[in-house]
C-alpha cells in the first residue's frame, strides 16, 4: 500500500505540473501577445523580446516544480541546491569550464573555446541563460529522473528516457540534435558521481555563457538560439567534444585527488 501511494503520489505531480506547465505557456502567450504589442501569429518581435519572454517563462517554471515538490511531494527542491558541497561544486563547474575551453582554443577552433571574445553586456540576458539551465537541470536531471525512478525504472534507464527528452524538448526532429542526448548523459553522470546537481549546472552554465557570448558566427552558437534544422554534423561532434574533454576533466582532477586523499590518510 505504501508503495502505491508513493507511486501515486508522483503521478498526481506530474499531472500537476502539466496543468502548471499549460497555464505557463498561456501567462507568457498572454504577456507576448498584450503587453509586448506582438500579433496572434508572432507574439515575439525581435531579440530583447526573445530575451523577456524566456525570462518569464522558465522563472515560472522553475517556481511552479518547487511549488510541486513542496506541496505535493513534501520536499524543499531548493535543498538540491544547498548542500555543503554546492558552491564549492559550482564554482568548480565554472572554473573546468573556463579551463577546457582555454585548452580547446589552443588545440582546436571550432568556436567553443574562443574566451579572448567573450562579451557580457545584458544583465536580462545573462539572468535569462542562468534561469534555463536551473530549468532544465532541475527539470530533466533530478524531477524526471527521481519521477522514472518512482515509477519502476532503474537509475540508467532513467537518465536515458530523461535525456532523450532533453533533445526533443531542444528539437522534435531527433536527426538533428541527437547529440544533446550523449551531453545529457554526461551531466546525468556527472551529477550521480558528485551526488549534487550543483556541479552540472556549473558545467551547463557555462557553456551556454561561453557559446552565447562569443558571438553568434560561431559554429556553436546554434546550441544557444535552439535552431536545430539546419544543424551540421560537425556542430554536433564540436558539442559533443566539448563535454568528453569537460568530462575527461573532470575525472582526471577527480581521481587524482582521490588518491592524494588516500595517501594522506595512509601516510599520517
Amino acid at each position: 500500500m505504501k508503495n502505491n501511494n508513493y507511486v501515486k503520489k508522483w503521478l498526481l505531480s506530474a499531472l500537476t505540473y502539466l496543468v502548471i506547465f499549460f497555464l505557463i505557456i498561456l501567462i507568457s502567450y498572454f504577456i507576448g501577445v498584450n503587453i509586448l504589442g506582438g500579433s496572434a501569429r508572432e507574439p515575439l518581435l525581435g531579440n530583447e523580446d526573445l530575451i523577456i519572454m524566456d525570462t518569464i517563462f522558465y522563472s515560472l517554471c522553475v517556481i511552479g516544480l518547487i511549488l510541486v515538490y513542496r506541496i505535493q511531494l513534501k520536499k524543499n527542491l531548493l535543498n538540491s541546491l544547498k548542500d555543503k558541497r554546492t558552491y564549492l561544486l559550482f564554482l568548480s563547474g565554472i572554473f573546468t569550464c573556463f579551463v577546457v575551453s582555454y585548452l580547446r582554443s589552443i588545440i582546436f577552433d571550432d568556436g567553443l573555446g574562443n574566451l579572448g571574445d567573450l562579451k557580457v553586456d545584458s544583465l536580462l540576458l545573462i539572468y535569462s541563460v542562468f534561469i534555463v539551465v536551473i530549468f532544465e537541470e532541475l527539470f530533466f536531471r533530478k524531477y524526471l529522473v527521481e519521477l522514472s525512478q518512482a515509477l519502476g525504472m532503474k537509475l540508467i534507464i532513467s537518465c536515458l528516457v530523461s535525456a532523450i527528452l532533453f533533445a526533443l524538448w531542444h528539437s522534435i526532429d531527433l536527426k538533428n540534435s541527437w547529440f544533446l542526448i550523449v551531453s545529457a548523459l554526461l551531466y546525468s553522470y556527472v551529477t550521480y558521481l558528485f551526488r549534487s546537481i550543483s556541479f552540472a549546472v556549473g558545467l551547463h552554465l557555462l557553456f551556454n555563457m561561453v557559446v552565447i557570448f562569443t558571438g553568434v558566427d560561431s559554429p556553436s552558437s546554434i546550441i544557444i538560439k535552439d535552431d536545430y534544422n539546419n544543424n551540421s554534423f560537425d556542430t554536433a561532434i564540436s558539442s559533443i567534444r566539448f563535454d568528453l574533454s569537460v568530462l575527461a576533466f573532470i575525472l582526471i582532477v577527480y581521481s587524482f585527488i582521490d588518491r592524494a586523499l588516500s595517501w594522506y590518510k595512509n601516510a599520517f
